[in-house]
């Protein structure tokens, strides 16, 4: 059984930016989706919240058929190219430094807000100010598959084992984004 990801697509004016796209097992459905929601229009931004397959194992089926460039944690993108990014393309892998930083999609600014140490160490989530939704990739890591449910209960038993391991401390998390 793969693990799920969730992909999310922000358009603004006729330009998009792709969230944790996913692996080779959902590319084709979703580059469909995201070119039939732009309507003609342009992808402009592939981001990736970080480095693990179930976000960014297709990264080089995106970046070979679009023109976009693609963000990851700057700690990241020495070793994207393990999952067989071409050297056409790696120009195109831009590294989010540190700080985070600010992306202009057609005038709209989304903010790359670290997140380092809330899943993984270089993790980022996306603030679009526009619409004032915070995306958090797998902080919340849904669980729905093995619980049996669909709903996102943070205080689940079911939770705690996963968050301990991969949110090191609640240091981390106050220290983290102004949510």
């Amino acid at each position: 059984m793969a693990v799920q990801a969730n992909q999310h697509l922000i358009i603004h004016n006729g330009h998009g930016m792709v969230l944790d796209p996913g692996g080779h097992k959902v590319y084709a459905k979703v580059c469909g989706a995201v070119i039939e929601q732009l309507k003609g229009g342009e992808l402009k931004y592939i981001f990736f919240s970080h480095q693990d397959p179930d976000c960014i194992a297709a990264c080089n089926g995106w970046l070979m058929t679009t023109d976009a460039d693609a963000y990851i944690s700057a700690l990241w993108t020495r070793f994207v190219p393990h999952f067989g990014l071409d050297d056409l393309v790696f120009n195109r892998l831009k590294g989010i430094p540190d700080e985070g930083m600010i992306l202009d999609l057609n005038g709209a600014p989304l903010v790359l807000l670290p997140a380092h140490y809330m899943h993984s160490e270089g993790n980022f989530q996306v603030y679009d100010p526009t619409s004032k939704i915070l995306y958090t990739g797998d902080l919340g890591a849904s669980l729905a598959r093995t619980t049996g449910g669909s709903r996102f209960r943070p205080a689940s038993p079911v939770h705690r084992g996963l968050h301990r391991r991969y949110m090191v401390s609640g240091k981390v998390l106050k220290a983290g984004p102004a949510w």
